[in-house]
């Protein structure tokens, strides 16, 4: 007979993310949306071109609305070469409200973009 998962296997943190792939051109595409009640911290990004060309990319991060140029950019218009990737991280790289927006922008069609994360909380 086969066991269920005791209270120690179960993790404590359920990690979350978000994926798109063959982005539009010279559009914002929302890669992932902070879910309602908590917040979520985001710890990699990672945007993939592989086209035979490079594109120009810029990754922002924002708590609402539309993405603004020079404005919550962690990259912006970076030449990413082709069959490349780019990987921003941090423990965590940016926090994000209840419905905070991660997106990409690529100059050309083509790009794949990750989010991944987990649920955000602060320790004492």
């Amino acid at each position: 007979m086969m066991e269920g998962p005791t209270r120690s296997s179960i993790p404590s943190k359920i990690y979350d993310g978000g994926h798109q792939g063959n982005l539009a051109a010279a559009t914002d595409v929302v890669i992932y949306t902070a879910r309602a009640v908590r917040k979520f911290a985001v710890k990699t990004i990672v945007v993939y071109n592989p086209t035979a060309g490079a594109i120009d990319v810029t990754v922002n991060i924002r708590q609402t609305g539309q993405a603004v140029a020079g404005e919550n950019q962690l990259v912006n218009a970076e030449a990413l070469a082709p069959k490349t990737r780019l990987i921003l991280s941090g423990d965590p790289l940016a926090v994000l409200e209840q419905n905070g927006i991660v997106s990409v922008k690529g100059s050309v069609i083509g790009l794949n973009a990750w989010v991944s994360g987990e649920p955000y909380e602060r320790s004492s």
